[in-house]
């Protein structure tokens, strides 16, 4: 398997092919009503290709890429440090797109190869716990970055008039466009939340966006 890595801020990335498998159950999600229905739908059908592709290749990702975070998203695999630096790039290379995600087994919770049950039951858990850990400190990390904007909004705005603004690991970080924005924390802030202003409320795949 061949991966594109790709370094920023102490951490790192990649992508690669993956192949197709056989489908797998899924647990039942509430149907949502009118326009959304089909949208929807059609997310969830995405998710699980995502996940067949995983489950096909699963041994030789995890062998490839041990301990770290793993997103599935149109058929390419992406690897970070981070839970959200692999959602990061997925989302940076195909926003949109649904996506499955993998978080690595704490260590000292790893079943060994071919054990299922109860002790890989265990496995998921812990791997899940660890997720929702991760997912706790970046929205912490997130709202602190948001602190420092408040704190200094009226400097940074009139400083950078009709830009996209960025705040990131406690710096300011400006472009014209929120693709250019979301670029800039990609290649420098990888891994990391961030708190997003821009002059009018469009979405960006890294973080909150403000008005």
């Amino acid at each position: 398997m061949t991966v594109q890595g790709a370094h920023a801020g102490g951490k790192a990335a990649g992508r690669s092919g993956a192949k197709g498998a056989a489908p797998r159950p899924v647990p039942e999600e509430p149907a949502f009503d009118g326009e959304y229905k089909e949208l929807h739908a059609r997310w969830r059908r995405e998710r699980i290709r995502q996940e067949e592709i995983f489950e096909a290749n699963r041994e030789e990702i995890l062998a490839a890429h041990p301990g770290k975070h793993i997103a599935v998203c149109e058929g390419e695999v992406f690897v970070a440090d981070t839970a959200l630096g692999a959602a990061q790039a997925a989302a940076f290379a195909h926003g949109g797109h649904a996506a499955f995600y993998y978080s690595p087994v704490p260590e000292g919770w790893r079943a060994p190869a071919g054990v299922k049950g109860d002790r890989r039951k265990e496995e998921e858990a812990a791997a899940d716990a660890a997720y929702m850990a991760e997912l706790a400190r970046s929205q912490k990390e997130t709202a602190r970055q948001r602190e420092i904007f408040e704190a200094n909004r009226e400097e940074i705005l009139a400083a950078h008039p009709g830009k996209h603004i960025a705040v990131c690991e406690g710096k300011v970080v400006v472009a014209d466009t929120v693709a250019k924005l979301d670029q800039e924390i990609m290649r420098n802030h990888l891994g990391h939340p961030a708190f997003f202003c821009t002059p009018v409320s469009i979405p960006s795949i890294f973080g909150r966006v403000s008005d």
